[in-house]
């Protein structure tokens, strides 16, 4: 009976001990909602939230979006959560072509929601470019959402 005791234990901690709390500055719902009345007259499609940590150095994560041919769509992300602002790069191409044409940055755009309407049956690449952390004793965290909406 003892070890039984013991072996619970030891999988509360571990189970409680590397459990880790992403805070109140990604809720995810609040997000999405925020977001959704951007994407009219489109409908709403999908979505895909990341989540950001801030390093010493700059970092780049990219994921790839699949867009049908017969269709328009329209992009929204919101930055709104990040201590630190970010930049949301689109390409044609993944980050391994040289030559990658740049189709959107939210440099050129104030505030922290963006939108953009790809060209019609393409594939594209979105990039987070995330600086490096101001406060080099503290790592922040936050996300950034990413909308989908179809026509």
């Amino acid at each position: 009976m003892k070890p039984f005791f013991v072996l619970l234990l030891c999988s509360c901690f571990l189970f409680f001990g590397f459990q880790t709390d992403s805070g109140d500055s990604c809720n995810i719902r609040a997000l999405k909602i925020k977001c959704k009345p951007m994407l009219s007259p489109y409908t709403y499609d999908s979505s895909q939230i990341m989540h950001i940590r801030y390093f010493r150095e700059e970092k780049r994560r990219e994921f790839e979006v699949p867009l049908f041919v017969d269709q328009k769509y329209r992009i929204v992300f919101t930055s709104t959560s990040l201590q630190q602002p970010i930049n949301v790069e689109v390409y044609k191409k993944d980050f391994t072509h040289e030559k990658r044409e740049l189709l959107f940055s939210s440099t050129s755009d104030k505030g922290n929601i963006f939108s953009f309407e790809p060209a019609r049956g393409t594939k594209i690449f979105v990039d987070y470019i995330i600086p490096a952390s101001k406060d080099s004793s503290n790592t922040t965290e936050g996300c950034v959402a990413f909308l989908l909406g179809y026509q």
